[in-house]
């Protein structure tokens, strides 16, 4: 099928999901989730032609995945065992009892339980269509890993992980940097011993002794004549280039 026709049968399919998407809102008291999965499914059943064209992606409305097997780890239960599952693939215990409620709760099975022909050819068409969104990833895997069946394992895992806490980071299962403070080692103080004074003993006060000083001979100043000082023929000079010469004569 051509690109467009595949997209739009997944649409299709994630449309007839939602009421077990809703559920599993609601369960896990995700209210404002939950009105955005009644909000997408009126309007891409609608607008979007009983789902096979997704416009309220278009209108910021973002498709999220939710399943009893994730309502069931997001309370905590474990998930076993990894068992892999002939056509339906790696579902341990947590998720094999999430698939079969997801079949009994979801209204579509209730709706068609007298069509099993047309209930198998949906299912079997969810299958296949599981299996063309990450035809690429698992080529790719199993092209490069070592140990094909537990690189399947930890993705499996690990994607599970991230859809029951919606993607958030899980920071338990970051390694722990702590260390005790007994085995932390005491910190010394470093020094050259440049600059270092003798310890004072009682009754004495840390004295620095003063820089000594030199004496020069004393200048006498010659009196002047009671007469006075004759001041013509001298130059007038400003006060700064009085001080500039002052200094200079020392």
């Amino acid at each position: 099928l051509p690109l467009g026709a595949r997209r739009s049968v997944t649409d299709f399919l994630d449309n007839l999901e939602t009421p077990v998407v809703l559920l599993n809102d609601i369960l896990q008291f995700k209210l404002n989730r939950a009105g955005i999965t009644v909000s997408r499914f009126a309007i891409n059943t609608t607008i979007g032609f009983f789902g096979f064209f997704d416009p309220a992606e278009e209108l910021g409305l973002a498709r999220h995945d939710e399943d009893f097997a994730q309502t069931l780890g997001y309370w905590g239960i474990p998930e076993g065992p990894y068992l892999m599952w002939p056509l339906l693939g790696p579902l341990p215990p947590r998720d094999a009892v999430g698939f079969m409620v997801d079949r009994l709760t979801n209204p579509v099975d209730y709706a068609l339980r007298d069509e099993l022909l047309l209930d198998g050819a949906i299912f079997a068409t969810d299958l296949v269509d599981v299996r063309h969104q990450v035809i690429d990833e698992i080529d790719e895997l199993e092209r490069t890993s070592v140990d094909y069946y537990a690189a399947v394992r930890s993705l499996y895992r690990q994607s599970i992980r991230d859809e029951i806490r919606d993607g958030a980071p899980d920071f338990d299962q970051l390694p722990d940097f702590d260390f005790p403070e007994d085995d932390m080692p005491a910190a010394e103080p470093v020094s050259d011993g440049a600059g270092e004074q003798p310890a004072l003993q009682n009754g004495e006060q840390d004295h620095v002794p003063a820089a000594p000083t030199q004496e020069g001979p004393e200048m006498k100043i010659p009196d002047l004549p009671e007469q006075g000082f004759p001041l013509e023929g001298m130059v007038e000079m400003s006060p700064t280039s009085a001080d500039l010469l002052t200094q200079a004569s020392y």
